[in-house]
């Protein structure tokens, strides 16, 4: 893991990070580089795209293809335009690129979509806000995730004992120090991955696995077990921290546990499992000043409550 130090994540990146962001909204149909964007950025560069890479899940120029062709998309199934009209609109120069990059996003050529409309999901603009405890968060995505099998160290512990002591942060540093080279089978040696339950109401006690994703058949070390996670819907979360992955610690997850069901469920109309969440942290990508995770909520759809007493279409 590289230990390199540098600035600390502020409010200043979050402001960068809207700032490029409404940028490329007001400027989709617009020519748009990355020394431009730096520009409105006003930002480190190598900060910006560090925070902006973990919070988005792609890099800037990605994001800001796929926000193009989401756009052009509209614009394709309205027939404004033929299809070299849109390559050039959304700056794409090439009739060519702009079906390449069109079909490995949307699965469909531009002229076959055309010919045969369907509705596609897009992501939408990214939305960041400042984290509870500091750091950034992305608003989650919802995705449907394949069955996952871990191998981990099950630790039973209190709140109040892990606050006081960091039994948790303890148990993660423990298993990657000794029990994750024991592993055979890992699919990623370096992504940690944090299986959480919430306090038991018997024991009082809440259930900490730390772990590593494995195959199917990959053999379960002594000491350790194996969990499956079935495939389903997840609400993910992407985090973006100034500190190091240790510093990631049960208060921090805690105001942004609360935070995500406090505050953001109520809003989105998701429904969130509390069972369970899991944590994923690839250390290769932090460092002893940044820490990215996501943070994986089993989530079903919002319930369907019928039409309102007033039915009427505005």
């Amino acid at each position: 893991m590289n230990l390199s130090c540098d600035s600390p994540i502020t409010g200043d990146a979050l402001d960068a990070i809207r700032r490029v962001l409404s940028h490329v909204e007001a400027r989709l149909t617009a020519p748009l580089s990355l020394a431009e964007l730096a520009a409105v950025a006003a930002y480190s560069p190598f900060h910006f795209h560090r925070v902006f890479g973990a919070l988005a899940g792609v890099p800037l120029m990605t994001y800001v293809r796929n926000r193009k062709l989401d756009e052009s998309l509209v614009d394709l199934l309205n027939g404004k335009g033929s299809v070299l009209d849109l390559a050039l609109r959304y700056g794409f120069g090439f009739e060519q690129s702009y079906a390449r990059a069109f079909t490995r996003r949307f699965g469909a050529t531009p002229a076959r979509l055309r010919r045969n409309p369907k509705a596609i999901p897009i992501a939408g603009p990214l939305v960041v806000r400042e984290a509870p405890g500091g750091g950034l968060l992305a608003d989650a995505s919802v995705v449907v995730c394949p069955q996952r099998v871990l191998i981990g160290r099950t630790v039973q512990l209190a709140l109040s004992d892990d606050l006081q002591a960091g039994l948790a942060n303890r148990a993660a540093r423990a298993f990657m120090e000794n029990d994750a080279p024991r592993i055979h089978g890992s699919l990623n040696p370096d992504n940690y991955v944090g299986l959480v339950k919430p306090v038991h109401a018997l024991t009082g006690l809440a259930t900490y696995v730390p772990a590593l994703e494995v195959r199917p058949d990959a053999p379960v070390p002594a000491g350790l077990a194996r969990h499956r996670i079935p495939a389903r819907r997840f609400a993910v979360f992407r985090y973006a921290g100034g500190h190091p992955p240790e510093a990631l610690n049960l208060a921090r997850l805690t105001q942004l546990l609360d935070f995500i069901f406090l505050t953001w469920l109520p809003q989105s109309g998701w429904r969130l499992d509390p069972s369970f969440h899991l944590e994923s942290i690839d250390l290769r990508r932090c460092a002893a000043d940044f820490t990215e995770a996501l943070l994986y909520i089993p989530a079903a759809p919002p319930r369907q409550t019928g039409l309102p007493t007033d039915s009427r279409v505005a």
